[in-house]
């Protein structure tokens, strides 16, 4: 059974799906930017199957589609109505379907990457995504989200980042939440306090290396100052030729 706020959620997508692509391209660097990046991956890595977690209309894949053809794509996507808009954008039936992030319904490393943009921090717990990640990915896992604690102005990070680090963070945002642990918005609907450092730990345990980058102008510290980051976990050490690898 759903949850009140996951029902929520549902509703949220049901009536604003026909909204749901308007103005990314205006948020370039959280929204259009982790694609090159991505892009850039499936070539080095030689990637020739892709699972796209919380794919909503369809944009990640259609995107990929665009440079990559002969990828073999398949998108998660547990919203009906989201679902329809990508049917209706010209990916099929067997390429988006029904499923739950955090129960993946595939066996261990059945795609080379897998991937989310901008959907773990709507997931109630999303370090049980991370993990059914890292157990189907047999090359790379790519992960494109929220650093709530790099969000704000200097004193608010400051502010949270000291409460992360004495371990009340959790206890003050069930207060400013007022007890419910996540916020809801017109833009957004609901969305859960998320840092994607917070499931680095995860990754490093699963992934040879693993690698962060800023979606969010310069910072020397991405915790402290990014609000926005690309997050690549490699579980292969298998890489097409490049000139200097030995």
């Amino acid at each position: 059974m759903l949850t009140e706020e996951v029902q929520r959620q549902r509703d949220f997508y049901r009536d604003n799906a026909e909204l749901y692509d308007t103005g990314w391209s205006e948020v370039w660097t959280e929204a259009i930017l982790p694609f090159p990046l991505l892009l850039g991956l499936l070539d080095v890595f030689q990637v020739q199957s892709l699972l796209d977690l919380g794919t909503g209309s369809g944009r990640a894949l259609r995107t990929i589609r665009l440079f990559k053809p002969d990828l073999k794509m398949l998108g998660i996507e547990p919203s009906e109505h989201l679902r329809q808009k990508a049917f209706k954008a010209g990916l099929s039936e067997d390429q988006v379907i029904d499923g739950d992030a955090m129960k993946i319904p595939y066996p261990d490393n059945s795609f080379d990457l897998v991937c989310e943009i901008g959907a773990l921090h709507h997931i109630p717990t999303p370090s049980l995504a991370v993990a059914e990640m890292c157990r189907v990915a047999s090359k790379l896992v790519f992960i494109s989200d929220i650093n709530n604690f790099g969000e704000g102005s200097p004193g608010t990070r400051l502010m949270k980042q000291m409460l992360n680090a004495t371990r009340l963070w959790k206890w003050a945002n069930l207060i400013k939440t007022r007890g419910r642990g996540y916020r809801e918005s017109g833009g957004d609907g609901i969305s859960y306090s998320y840092s994607v450092f917070n499931d680095l730990p995860i990754l490093e345990r699963e992934c040879r290396s693993v690698h962060t980058f800023n979606l969010n102008g310069s910072t020397r510290s991405h915790y402290r100052g990014a609000a926005n980051l690309v997050v690549v976990g490699i579980i292969t050490d298998e890489v097409a030729g490049l000139p200097g690898r030995v």
